[in-house]
């Protein structure tokens, strides 16, 4: 995956912000996913020079072009529109906070059901790098 995004500011008094992603699955997934979704991240924990946080994320997930190619084998009929979960924890040098090292469970998925059928969706492990402007 390779992806751009946008994180708003910090609504009001509370830790949630606003996240819009564009990403480009490669490989079995070759096609481009919208995201829009609400998510918290904690203030961050330094431990000398490093730096730690956590992120937790819920919203939607839109496939743009091609049906994602994996699950044609599970005869499963992909729908373009599912729900997004994501968790990530960040590493960064306290120095340099907007370089970030990230891990990122990426999960979309049929919701219990009840936007399509079980089975429906993907689990991505990301380990990717994030640059903040």
């Amino acid at each position: 995956m390779i992806g751009f995004g946008y994180r708003s500011h910090t609504i009001s008094s509370t830790p949630i912000r606003i996240n819009v992603e564009g990403i480009k699955h490669l490989g079995k997934q070759d096609s481009i996913e919208l995201v829009l979704y609400p998510s918290i991240k904690t203030p961050p924990l330094h431990l000398g020079n490093i730096g730690l946080s956590w992120g937790i994320g819920n919203g939607i997930s839109a496939m743009v072009g091609p049906y994602p190619q994996f699950e044609k084998y599970k005869k499963i009929q992909s729908r373009r529109v599912l729900n997004l979960f994501m968790i990530e924890q960040n590493i960064f040098l306290v120095s340099k906070p907007e370089l970030q090292f990230t891990l990122r469970w990426h999960h979309r998925c049929h919701l219990f059901n009840t936007i399509a059928p079980k089975g429906s969706g993907s689990n991505f492990l990301v380990l990717g790098m994030r640059h903040s402007f």
